[in-house]
């Protein structure tokens, strides 16, 4: 039986330096934009993605943009789903065109109220008094999503406000990403589980194991539609079982 391990990257497999544990040794594990080293692994995630390589099929399912997936130094040789589900790549790295045809039109419809999405968003962190930056996320031509980053990487608690200001706006059925010093709203045809469900019907081997990693409460979608769950100990997904909080936003 194949054994198909769909895992998400950032703060699952590897991360910011500033996260991981001091006194061990890292592997790089992503470049930013420069070819700086940003992202690594600990030797235990190593260890993790070794075992899930050395068995079967992996198929990373990231927020990262296509670019950035290409900056992610692990090397991957199958389908790939980038952009929060809006794209999947085929394993010689091309758009997969029937999940092109299927969300380019939906994204591009979605376009004016992505925009004032942005507007609110500046607006109102500059009511709040929050150094922050907001922008529209594109990927091979698409628009997806609004993002905001706290200016300062380590102190981004006052996106809780903004986040807040959020909820009271966002138009039905949009949903809230917001871990870390990310603070997304995704619209209702952007999802990890929406590319998941048609690679698992059009594209995946028939008859598998599937194993889903991820750390965020936005990656719970995919990994519902998996045979297993995996989850960091110290994810946003761990923290909201153990405190019996795991869908605090509106869907």
């Amino acid at each position: 039986m194949t054994t198909i391990s769909l895992i998400d990257l950032d703060d699952s497999i590897f991360q910011a330096a500033r996260k991981c544990p001091v006194g061990i040794a890292l592997s790089d594990a992503a470049v930013d934009k420069k070819g700086v080293a940003h992202s690594f692994c600990t030797p235990k995630q190593m260890a993790l993605l070794g075992l899930l390589t050395g068995g079967g099929i992996v198929v990373p399912v990231t927020a990262r943009e296509t670019d950035g997936l290409k900056r992610v130094k692990i090397p991957f040789t199958s389908h790939a789903i980038t952009s929060f589900g809006a794209v999947i790549l085929t394993p010689e790295g091309s758009v997969e065109p029937g999940w092109d045809d299927v969300m380019r039109p939906l994204c591009q419809d979605a376009t004016a109220v992505h925009l004032e999405c942005l507007d609110f968003m500046t607006r109102e962190a500059r009511r709040l008094g929050i150094d922050s930056r907001s922008e529209l996320i594109t990927d091979v031509g698409m628009p997806l999503y609004v993002n905001t980053k706290h200016n300062d990487g380590n102190d981004f608690s006052e996106l809780t406000k903004l986040r807040d200001a959020l909820l009271g706006w966002m138009p039905d059925g949009w949903k809230i990403h917001f871990n870390a010093n990310n603070l997304a709203l995704l619209p209702p045809h952007l999802g990890k589980e929406r590319a998941v469900t048609h690679y698992l019907r059009e594209l995946a081997p028939d008859h598998s194991l599937v194993v889903g990693l991820g750390d965020s409460f936005t990656d719970l979608g995919f990994m519902g539609l998996c045979d297993f769950a995996i989850t960091p100990t110290n994810s946003q997904i761990f923290a909201g079982f153990l405190s019996g909080i795991t869908a605090p936003y509106k869907a």
